[in-house]
């Protein structure tokens, strides 16, 4: 509904509405992907959290793969299974590494070039972050060119010491509401009979 409403009166001069998603597996349905991109046209960013790779997989197999297309920052904190951080690492890119060699045989001599493509970031370091410690990556506009620019940064992380003694604000009750009642009202035998009685009477 927001995102209909700010669509519909532009976007322009409108402040970020960021849209944060944790533990979200349940939450996607199947038009979950026309809901993302009007989101995006309406200047309302999805971020999304998430601890492994399985929890993508169980929504779609093919979600991983549309969420690298439409997302353009990743922050990428400690990861502890092989298959995430294996992921965690493709998410980061790949750099192109190039070896000269020269050989020299008796009055021979040659040169040979490979190029290979490396990650820019080893799984097994994604495994030794800190805590705090992350590695960004995102897209961003440098002198007219898309350029993909990765960070290793250090989050501030908060105090802690005594949590315990911080009051919690009270929670509201909560009463469950009478609902549409459809079974009493159409399912039930009984209400089903006078429904029938009804429209045999109007039909007279």
């Amino acid at each position: 509904v927001e995102a209909r409403s700010r669509q519909l009166k532009g976007t322009e001069g409108l402040s970020s509405y960021s849209l944060m998603f944790d533990d979200w597996g349940g939450f996607f349905h199947q038009g979950f992907g026309a809901f993302s991109a009007r989101c995006r046209s309406a200047a309302m960013p999805l971020s999304f959290g998430f601890q492994s790779r399985a929890q993508l997989e169980a929504v779609s197999p093919t979600f991983a793969d549309q969420l690298d297309d439409t997302l353009a920052t990743k922050i990428i904190l400690r990861v502890h299974g092989s298959a995430t951080a294996r992921y965690a690492a493709e998410l980061l890119g790949t750099y192109e590494a190039a070896e000269v060699s020269t050989s020299e045989l008796g009055d021979r001599q040659g040169v040979s070039l490979a190029v290979s493509r490396r990650p820019r970031v080893d799984a097994r370091l994604l495994r030794e972050l800190q805590p705090g410690e992350a590695y960004v990556s995102t897209l961003a506009t440098h002198e007219g060119r898309e350029v993909n620019p990765l960070w290793k940064l250090r989050f501030t992380v908060p105090e802690f010491a005594g949590w315990e003694q911080v009051p919690m604000p009270a929670s509201p009750a909560v009463t469950q509401g009478k609902g549409l009642d459809l079974w009493s009202r159409y399912l039930d035998p009984q209400a089903l009979k006078r429904i029938h009685a009804e429209v045999a009477r109007e039909m007279q």
